[in-house]
């Protein structure tokens, strides 16, 4: 039975690769360490699939494309869902979903709010969705979020009208005076630094980009260690590339001491990096959020950390 359903989905991987990746990260969208780990093998599928000539792209979600979970746009191209947007809501997407299937497209971010039930997408599941680059088509990210207060006033002051049956003085129902868009605030664009910061914040993980792409043939030379392999290298010295997402500072129980336990992310998922005493104090201040370091260290042995080893620190270097 194994060997059967090895062959089914061996043969869907290779004969439809981006419905079968759809597939997969479809079914783990509560796995934060497996999305992104699918999401690097979207990246890396070309390397041994003959019939595949370029990575796939894992495009961020779109209120004009996405479904409820990752779907297929092109041979090469995949979907973000909707639903997979944390704090969004199945009744906001679904009011998203129904107003596309009824009118078509979405041509604009007022247009957008006029048609959808404002009642089931709060303030704050629009911003998760600007964050996360499902309005891109109507604008910058930081320019839909800054005018996002004026865009909700002017699309219930539109639908109270509407309720309220204002028409013009000639009161055919065909000539209700319309009301124009006003303009969104001129504000600079985000750095790509800081938009693939607010998808992470938003999602939990990069998507279309990620910090470690301009380095990639760096980190590709300090194969085969990744945050996947390093159950391979269980009480062994290592060194692995990563982006550094998170950082806790700690204070021991025993002596007091200062320590941290940082999580890092590379192409291939994350991993927990503790660092005590010395190393931490040598070092903390080149561990900052979003810094894209070399991490070396010794990966743990301890019988109870097999599965999910973490790397005690030893030293830290800039990737640049």
């Amino acid at each position: 039975a194994y060997s059967l359903l090895s062959y089914h989905t061996a043969w869907l991987k290779a004969h439809y690769p981006a419905e079968f990746m759809a597939a997969l990260l479809s079914s783990v969208l509560d796995k934060t360490d497996d999305v992104v780990k699918y999401i690097g093998e979207c990246r890396e599928l070309h390397r041994h699939l003959p019939v595949v000539e370029e990575p796939l792209e894992v495009l961020p979600p779109d209120v004009n494309e996405s479904g409820w979970k990752f779907t297929v746009v092109s041979e090469k191209q995949l979907r973000f869902g909707l639903g997979s947007v944390p704090g969004v809501g199945a009744g906001a997407v679904q009011s998203i979903l129904l107003a596309r299937e009824e009118k078509g497209a979405f041509t604009s971010f007022f247009e957008f709010l006029e048609r959808i039930d404002l009642r089931l997408l709060y303030k704050r599941a629009a911003e998760a969705l600007i964050a996360a680059g499902a309005l891109d088509a109507f604008g910058h990210r930081a320019q839909l979020l800054a005018g996002l207060d004026v865009a909700y006033s002017e699309v219930q002051a539109r639908q109270a009208e509407e309720a309220a049956g204002q028409a013009s003085l000639f009161g055919g129902a065909e000539s209700n005076i319309s009301r124009s868009d006003p303009e969104l605030p001129a504000v600079p664009a985000w750095s790509d630094g800081d938009r693939l910061t607010r998808v992470k914040e938003s999602l939990g993980f990069y998507i279309s980009g990620h910090p470690l792409d301009r380095y990639r043939s760096v980190v590709e030379a300090f194969a085969p260690v990744t945050t996947a392999s390093l159950k391979d290298f269980l009480g062994q010295p290592i060194e692995l590339a990563c982006v550094v997402t998170q950082v806790n500072r700690q204070i021991s129980r025993r002596d007091s001491t200062e320590w941290g336990k940082i999580v890092v992310e590379d192409f291939s998922g994350t991993a927990t990096v503790l660092a005590f005493k010395d190393s931490w104090q040598e070092n903390k201040e080149l561990l900052a959020q979003d810094s894209v370091v070399l991490i070396r260290g010794k990966v743990s042995s301890r019988e109870r950390d097999e599965d999910d080893p973490p790397i005690f620190l030893d030293g830290v270097e800039l990737l640049e």
